[in-house]
C-alpha cells in the first residue's frame, strides 16, 4: 500500500486521483467479478463505449455518442394515448444504419 501524496504533488494513482471511483468499482468487482469490470474498463480507454469516469478533474474511458432518435413529448403522448395502438404501429421509426445494415 502507497502513501498518500505529498502536499502539492498530484496524485499518480487512479486510486488516489479518482477516490469515489475507485470504490464503486471494487463495489462492481464484488458484484460482479473482476473480469467483466477489467473488460469494460480496458475497452473504455481503448476508445470504447463500455466504461466513462470522471471525478476531481480526471476522466478515463469514452462516452457514447448522443442518440440518434429524437422524440418530441407530443408525439408520444399522441402514441400513447388510450385508445390508439401501441407505440411503434401507428408510425415507423427508421434508425440509422451504417453500410453494413448496423444500426449505430
Amino acid at each position: 500500500m502507497s502513501a498518500a501524496p505529498v502536499r502539492g504533488e498530484a496524485p499518480t494513482r487512479m486510486r488516489d486521483q479518482m477516490p469515489r471511483v475507485a470504490e464503486w468499482l471494487d463495489a462492481l468487482r464484488q458484484e460482479f467479478g473482476s473480469g467483466a469490470v477489467v473488460v469494460a474498463i480496458r475497452n473504455g480507454m481503448r476508445g470504447g463505449t463500455d466504461f466513462h469516469a470522471a471525478e476531481n478533474g480526471y476522466e478515463i474511458g469514452h462516452l457514447p455518442p448522443p442518440p440518434s432518435a429524437r422524440f418530441h413529448a407530443d408525439y408520444l403522448l399522441e402514441v400513447n394515448r388510450p385508445g390508439r395502438p401501441p407505440a411503434g404501429t401507428s408510425r415507423n421509426v427508421v434508425f440509422p444504419t451504417d453500410r453494413r445494415g448496423h444500426q449505430s
